[in-house]
């Protein structure tokens, strides 16, 4: 078994052109004889983790 693993950065904010370089990326692996393709549990969100996380910290502050 070929494993492939994901070391790309994603489109951030716009979710479609992120599935657009996944499925290339996918694609690209396969052709190179790739059978499991893994990326990051937060690649294809649409959003960077550090913003997700900013966001649930700035309500936290908020909500004191």
């Amino acid at each position: 078994m070929k494993i492939a693993i994901i070391q790309e950065r994603p489109v951030f904010y716009n979710l479609e052109k992120c599935l657009a370089k996944a499925i290339l990326l996918i694609e690209k692996a396969a052709a190179q004889g790739a059978n499991l393709i893994v990326f990051g549990e937060t690649w294809l969100s649409g959003y960077p983790a550090f913003w997700i996380i900013a966001q649930i910290l700035a309500f936290g502050i908020l909500n004191r």
